[in-house]
């Protein structure tokens, strides 16, 4: 079952999942709760809560009626799930609510989001306090109240009143900020509810009737004035005082300035077209025509970070999949994350199941049962077919050709032929292969090996310099057969920059930029577009109509403002969002390169709102995008912008690798482990049902957050799935770093029985499963051998 949910704003209000909780006995036992939730960080004494909740009862009754209001409680509030920690944490001493527990409060989420929104006088986060606006729903427990217990009465009103006067301040500081941006519905909002908190303020209604007018609202502005004024005579026999009568007849008389015209148009972030990229793209349409004509081929894409390789790849293959029609599936391995068994494999396999469940989920039906049993091993979502309710799960894969087989059946009904016909072109896209697992580039060894008379293209980015040893062999393998074409993708020249700017910039202002942008970028597309990014960011290049932008300064003016490296560019775009946004870019950075919202939530400890409105401004500045399901061949990179204003839902990615990798540099080394912890520790809670799936997610996390423990245990089940799997190197790879844990924590052992445990757990060969399938087939090239060699070799037919 999920956790507990506390609200105490504006209601009395306990849920646990859907559920809301109606077991408290009396008032007491809720005027406890509430106690507890608002001193949760800090255990509560006995006694003390005793003679608070029953003063007039002599201490043995009164210590006996507690108990019994914990013991209603405990059982109110229901037991934890199995492993999970005990909601409510009592001594013979103290009571608390247990802090390691699954428990929301509002209370503490608003007094978090104020206390972050709020750092000084002159440093406030709009977004946090957006979010403490929307938590304040009402006063602390309004009209609550507790029979022969002043104390607590008394304790409740100072509470609701500093709670009170935080919501106010925070609401005064966001209408403050609208105001001068000129966001007059989101002002009247945040006013509205100030003059709900404090209904005789006089600045108060002056502040809300100055933004009705601002918003055209005339009408509106003068009923407010006259609504006050007439509860001013009724209420306090007075008037209202001269600044606010003075406001109301320069309304009336039409004096009043209007609103501002200088807000900045509400258009998106500059789109920087793709350019200087049409031999390439040539090329490829070539590579293309053959595979179209029945030939299988293969493309590898070389070229260091930021070059723009899978733009140029994702341009090309929209091209050629509009004019003829064929499926496209998509993998991609990842940098600064752990190495997933078979994981470009699987997104390739996720690809075909959500295109072919859309098109047509029996041309699965075609396949094998003892085949589709394999692929469910690696794509669990398979179990939804029918057919397979009567076939048990593989135990162990003990022939990884036939997975492979599994695999290349499962992909190649995307291709739409029908039975006997002639298939459709398939493409097989996996980006980032310097970085993938053996196992999966052994596979993609076997597609190109054994797929010969298909219509198959591969395509593969690859950063040379970057491929490790056990990535060698099989990249070369593929590199080396006569079917494959290699393309090395260079900077972009000063034409095609200048043809950038032509789509971007009003006429004056493009052959500066374009002369600043060839020098300073070397024409390197992510550079150039970081720049430009930069520029908008820090009001340099501003909007002059739609889709056209102009430079606010001379560029020789503000040359010396701008960084030259790409990390340096994203890091000064990154330090202008706000801290909440900052904070949560971090922990989507530590989390990888994909991040989905449910789990950076729990990850940030945040409101859902502040983790909306952060996503909505990564999107908007391009720091990240969402993460498709599936290639859909009618997507056009502008659709990006549009992102912006939709859904803050699902999973998303960072727009560009060198993104994350920055904002992953500049967090502080000491403050990584504690960040790593808190995502292992969200991944474990949002993810139970998936333990093993992820074992090597949680152990790249328990590694980094310096936990040997945790991630012994997870390397060894990591270890146990890769074995399943048939991942011979995986396999051993986690069994040598969970062994070498095990040395270490030994040696390090404080107790006779803690270092005779891990010297038991070392020497147990059954906890570290070791391979008993073959070694993957190895191509007869010397261990020497780099991926600059690009001699062809075919090696005979199996």
């Amino acid at each position: 079952m999920p956790g507990i949910e506390i609200r105490l704003l504006g209601t009395f209000e306990v849920r646990r999942g859907e559920k809301r909780l109606h077991g408290f006995e009396s008032q007491k036992v809720r005027a406890l709760l509430a106690y507890l939730a608002c001193t949760a960080d800090q255990a509560q004494d006995r006694g003390y809560l005793a003679a608070l909740l029953w003063p007039e009862a002599d201490s043995r009754s009164a210590r006996q009626n507690l108990r019994q209001a914990i013991y209603n409680l405990r059982q109110s509030l229901g037991e934890p799930d199995k492993g999970k920690p005990e909601f409510v944490l009592s001594t013979h001493r103290t009571v608390q609510l247990n802090p390691e527990a699954d428990i929301w409060q509002d209370v503490e989420a608003f007094e978090r989001a104020s206390r972050y929104g709020l750092k000084s006088a002159i440093e406030v986060d709009m977004t946090q306090l957006t979010a403490a606006s929307e938590l304040y729903r009402g006063h602390l427990l309004p009209g609550f109240s507790v029979d022969d217990a002043p104390e607590i009465e008394e304790w409740l009103w100072e509470k609701r009143e500093q709670l009170r006067e935080l919501a106010m301040r925070g609401l005064r500081v966001l209408i403050g900020s609208h105001l001068e941006n000129g966001d007059y519905a989101l002002g009247i909002d945040h006013a509205r509810s100030l003059v709900e908190l404090d209904p005789l303020s006089e600045e108060a209604h002056r502040t809300l009737i100055h933004l009705y007018f601002l918003a055209g609202r005339r009408s509106q502005a003068l009923i407010e004035y006259e609504a006050f004024a007439k509860r001013l005579a009724d209420e306090l026999d007075v008037s209202p005082l001269s600044e606010t009568q003075a406001l109301y007849e320069s309304i009336l008389s039409d004096s009043l300035p209007g609103p501002k015209t200088t807000r900045r148009p509400d258009l998106s972030a500059p789109f920087v077209s793709f350019e200087g990229r049409d031999q390439e793209i040539e090329a490829m349409l070539d590579v293309w025509r053959e595979v179209v004509a029945g030939e299988s081929r293969t493309l590898i894409v070389d070229g260091p970070s930021g070059v723009g390789k899978s733009r140029l790849v994702k341009t090309f293959l929209h091209q050629a999949t509009s004019e003829v029609r064929g499926a496209v599936l998509r993998g991609r391995a990842y940098d600064l994350a752990p190495t997933l068994v078979y994981g470009p494999v699987i997104e390739l396999l996720r690809n075909a199941w959500r295109v072919g469940r859309a098109e047509d989920r029996h041309r699965f039906h075609r396949i094998p049962l003892a085949r589709l049993a394999l692929v469910r091993e690696l794509l669990p979502e398979v179990a939804e077919l029918d057919i397979l309710e009567t076939i048990d799960p593989v135990s162990r894969i003990e022939d990884r050709d036939e997975l492979f087989a599994a695999i290349d059946d499962f992909l190649l009904a995307t291709s739409g032929a029908p039975t006997g016909g002639r298939p459709n072109p398939l493409v097989v896209f996996v980006d980032d292969a310097q970085w993938a697992d053996p196992a999966s580039l052994h596979y993609l060894l076997h597609l190109v090996r054994t797929q010969r008379d298909l219509p198959l293209l591969l395509v593969m980015t690859c950063r040379p310099r970057q491929v490790g040893p056990e990535q060698v062999d099989p990249l070369l393998g593929i590199r080396r057969r006569r079917s494959t074409r290699t393309l090395t993708v260079e900077p972009v020249d000063q034409r095609s920059i200048r043809r950038m700017m032509d789509a971007l910039l009003e006429a004056e202002d493009r052959k500066p930029l374009t002369d600043f942008l060839t020098e300073r970028t070397g024409g390197q597309p992510l550079l150039i577009t970081e720049t430009i990014n930069h520029l908008c960011d820090f009001d340099h290049l501003v909007p002059s109509r739609p889709q056209r932008w102009r430079l606010a300064d001379p560029i020789d003016r503000i040359a010396d403002q701008v960084p030259e490296t790409s990390a340096e560019l994203i890091q000064q775009r990154v330090r202008r969002l706000p801290s909440s946004t900052r904070r949560l870019l971090s922990h989507a950075a530590l989390i990888g390169h994909r991040f989905d919202f449910h789990l950076l939530r729990r990850a940030g400890d945040e409101h859902v709102l502040v983790v909306e409105t952060a996503i909505g401004l990564m999107l908007e500045h391009w720091l990240a995008r969402q993460f498709p399901d599936a290639w859909a061949s009618t997507h056009r990179e502008r659709d990006i912008v549009l992102w912006a204003q939709g859904a803050r839902r699902g999973t998303f990615e960072f727009a560009h690798k060198e993104i994350r990798k920055s904002i992953h540099s500049a967090l502080p080394e000491e403050r990584r482990p504690q960040l790593h912890r808190r995502i292992a520790e969200a991944i474990e809670k949002t993810s139970l049902d998936r333990s093993e799936e992820l074992a090597e997610e949680l152990a790249y996390h328990y590694l980094r957050a310096d936990a040997s423990e945790e991630a012994a245990t997870h390397l060894r089940r990591a270890a146990e799935r890769a074995a399943r799997l048939g991942a011979d190197q995986s396999a051993h790879s986690y069994c040598a770093d969970g062994l070498e844990i095990a040395v270490r924590l030994e040696a390090a052992a404080r107790s006779k029985a803690e270092r005779e445990r891990w010297r038991a757990t070392r020497r147990c060969r059954s906890l570290w499963p070791e391979s008993r399938f073959r070694a993957p087939r190895r191509d007869p090239t010397p261990h020497h051998a780099t991926l600059d060699d690009p001699t062809p070799h075919d090696p005979a037919p199996k």
